[in-house]
C-alpha cells in the first residue's frame, strides 16, 4: 500500500514548483514593480514620471487636463495658457490607469490643489467607456502598478485576485523587466522630472504618420453612465466639465461609426478629423507637433467660449 502511495507523492512535490511558482511571482512582484527603483531602472521615462498629479501639491490650475494617452501627449499646458490667460495643467496617463483605477489621479489631485475651474476631459472615442469593460487592446501593466503604488494593499489585492491571468501577466513583465535592468543605471534626474518641464504633457519623439491603420474595430460605444458620471461627480464647485473625444484623421475606417454615435455625448461636437500629418507613429491617435497644436487650440478655444461674459457686448 505504501509502495503506492509514494509515485503520487512524488508527482505532487514534482507539480509543486510549477503551482508555487505563479504565486511567489506575483508576490515578489508586488513589492518590486510599485518601487521607485523599479520605475527608474525600468528603461521606460513614463514609468519614471508614473502618477504625475498625485505629486502636485498646492498648484493652482484654472484647466485641468485628464484623460488618456491622447491627452496625454496632445494637449500643451502652454498653449492653453497662452491663449486663454489661465493656469493649466495635464495630469493625464494611459487609458488603463483609468480602466484599472477609475479616476483616483483626479481625486488624488483635488484633494491636494485648489479646485480647477475647467476639467477637461479627452479620451480616444472608442475610450469613452471606461471604466466598465476590460479591453484586450489596453494595457493594465501601468495601471495595476499605479493602483499598488497608490491604493491600500487590501484593495490591490482583491483586484489582482478577482483578474488572476492580467495579475500573473503583470507580475512575469514586471520580474521580466527588473532582471533585464538589474544592473542599468538610473534615469537621471531630467527624465524623473520630465513632466514638470512641460506642464504634465508627456513628450514623445517627432515623427509624422504616412498611411491610417488597417481596418481594426474599434467600435466600442460610449457608456452614457460614464460620461454623464464625469460631469455629475466633478462639474461642482464652481467647476466647469468638458468631456472630448480625440479627433481621428480622415481615412480612419471608423468615422463614420463615430460621426453617427458620439455627438449625443462629447462637448467637441460635432466629431471631426484632423490631417493625417499631425498624428505619429507612435500609437494610435497620439499626434506629433502639428497635431499638439491642433488638439490644445481645440481646447482653448471651448474654454474661451465658455469664460466668455454672458450678456455682455
Amino acid at each position: 500500500m505504501e509502495a503506492r502511495q509514494t509515485p503520487r507523492a512524488a508527482n505532487w512535490l514534482y507539480l509543486l514548483p510549477i503551482l508555487v511558482f505563479p504565486l511567489a511571482l506575483l508576490i515578489a512582484a508586488f513589492f518590486v514593480v510599485p518601487s521607485r527603483w523599479f520605475e527608474l531602472r525600468s528603461g521606460s521615462s513614463y514609468l519614471a514620471s508614473l502618477g504625475y498629479g498625485t505629486r502636485l501639491h498646492n498648484r493652482t490650475c484654472d484647466i485641468l487636463i485628464y484623460g488618456d494617452s491622447t491627452a496625454m501627449i496632445g494637449i500643451d499646458p502652454a498653449i492653453l495658457e497662452q491663449r486663454t490667460g489661465l493656469s493649466a495643467c495635464n495630469i493625464s496617463e494611459y487609458a488603463g490607469i483609468t480602466l484599472i483605477n477609475h479616476m483616483l489621479p483626479v481625486d488624488d489631485f483635488l484633494a491636494h490643489n485648489p479646485r480647477p475651474r475647467f476639467i477637461v476631459f479627452l479620451y480616444a472615442p472608442d475610450s469613452l467607456n471606461l471604466p466598465h469593460s476590460w479591453s484586450k487592446r489596453i494595457s493594465t501593466f501601468e495601471g495595476i502598478s499605479y493602483l499598488i503604488e497608490r491604493q491600500p494593499a487590501g484593495k490591490a489585492a482583491l483586484l489582482l485576485a478577482s483578474h488572476p491571468l492580467e495579475s500573473i501577466a503583470w507580475a512575469e513583465a514586471g520580474m521580466r523587466l527588473a532582471v533585464t535592468h538589474f544592473l542599468s543605471q538610473p534615469f537621471p534626474e531630467s527624465t524623473e522630472h520630465l513632466r514638470d518641464a512641460t506642464g504634465g504633457r508627456f513628450p514623445i519623439p517627432e515623427s509624422t504618420r504616412s498611411a491610417c491603420d488597417p481596418a481594426t474595430d474599434y467600435r466600442d460605444l460610449p457608456d452614457p453612465a460614464f460620461v454623464s458620471g464625469l460631469r455629475a461627480r466633478y462639474g461642482q464647485g464652481g467647476t466647469q466639465v468638458l468631456v472630448d473625444a480625440t479627433p481621428t484623421a480622415p481615412c480612419d475606417p471608423n468615422l463614420a461609426f463615430y460621426k453617427q454615435h458620439l455627438d449625443s455625448f462629447i462637448d467637441n461636437k460635432p466629431y471631426s478629423t484632423i490631417p493625417l500629418s499631425a498624428f505619429s507613429t507612435d500609437g494610435r491617435l497620439h499626434v506629433n507637433h502639428e497635431g499638439i497644436g491642433i488638439l490644445s487650440d481645440m481646447v482653448a478655444g471651448q474654454i474661451i467660449a465658455l469664460a466668455k461674459p454672458t450678456g455682455g457686448n
